[in-house]
């Protein structure tokens, strides 16, 4: 498991008004997570063969155009 601390203050006038850390823990996925993800990614794969992108992992987030 690896921990993270992140601290963030926010300042008025050059003084700290606010200042919060957070501790955030993450954990490892584990031997059946990435055994079902390379399930996944394989037959992604096999799904796209043979289209010339690769396989994405994550999504790519929708952006609205500007008017």
């Amino acid at each position: 498991m690896t921990t993270e601390t992140r601290t963030t203050e926010r300042k008025e006038g050059g003084e700290t008004v606010e200042k919060k850390t957070v501790t955030v823990k993450h954990q490892e996925a584990t031997k059946e997570e990435k055994r079902e993800l390379d399930q996944k990614l394989d037959e992604a794969l096999e799904e796209s063969f043979p289209g010339s992108d690769p396989v994405s992992i994550s999504q790519p987030t929708r952006h609205e155009p500007k008017t």
